[in-house]
């Protein structure tokens, strides 16, 4: 596991893409390791959207899928990334958002449970980063519903531009807890930013769900979904038995 660019490999390989803060790098790390210990024989490797390419050519000829470490679609993350592809000619396939399967939604549900969030009176309000396209909005809709199957707090997906407005409306109609949730992989300039918004409310905001196990488990999967849906690749048969 990297997140340089180092020399040629034949090894499967993996590549989790983010734009990565400082205060993000040990975390994601963290998510990366944790994923190899579930994809052995396979190369993991962390970077920006700026260095793929050098990964890329490290990797060339191995069987390579390239990860967005986000929950929802970014647009300009996917841009990005596919200008890279064509620098490098790269067959890498490029999977889709961790956070598109429910899986992850499912495990955060549970975790504001374990919180005591655990009464309709109780409002999570859930913020996705990157605006409010119309990929992330289906995609913040589509998690809320499955958080809310394992809490019966109530789960509202929220734009980031009106969460001030909306921790004020839920607080002045509700007898329970009011909480902000970040949609995001781990703590960054995102989850810092929406402290500030709200810190003179006050509500708390909560920690996004981390490296978790349960979220590596998703990234693994990820890189064996992907290679199904390449199936027809050149190299798709020597990669799936990792």
């Amino acid at each position: 596991m990297t997140d340089l660019p180092t020399s040629a490999t034949c090894r499967p390989t993996v590549i989790g893409v983010a734009r990565i803060a400082p205060m993000e790098r040990a975390p994601l790390l963290v998510l990366i390791s944790r994923a190899g210990e579930q994809l052995h024989g396979v190369d993991l490797r962390l970077s920006t959207p700026h260095a793929l390419a050098g990964h890329l050519d490290a990797a060339s000829g191995a069987p390579t899928v390239v990860v967005p470490l986000s929950l929802t679609p970014q647009r300009q993350l996917l841009q990005e990334i596919q200008v890279e592809l064509a620098r490098s000619r790269s067959g890498a396939i490029v999977a889709n958002a961790l956070g598109t399967d429910g899986t992850i939604a499912k495990a955060l549900g549970r975790r504001l449970l374990d919180q005591g969030l655990d009464s309709p009176e109780d409002v999570c309000l859930v913020v996705a980063p990157f605006g409010w396209e119309s990929e992330v909005e289906v995609s913040l809709s589509w998690a809320g519903m499955a958080i809310q199957e394992q809490t019966p707090a109530r789960i509202i997906p929220c734009r980031a531009d009106r969460l001030e407005e909306q921790v004020r409306h839920h607080r002045s109609r509700t007898r329970g807890h009011v909480v902000v949730v970040p949609w995001e992989l781990v703590a960054g300039a995102f989850t810092v930013r929406l402290r500030e918004t709200v810190q003179h409310l006050p509500v708390p905001v909560l920690d996004p769900v981390g490296p978790t196990r349960e979220v590596a488990a998703r990234l693994a999967a990820a890189y064996r979904q992907t290679l199904g849906r390449g199936r027809h690749h050149p190299w798709t048969t020597m990669a799936a038995t990792a």
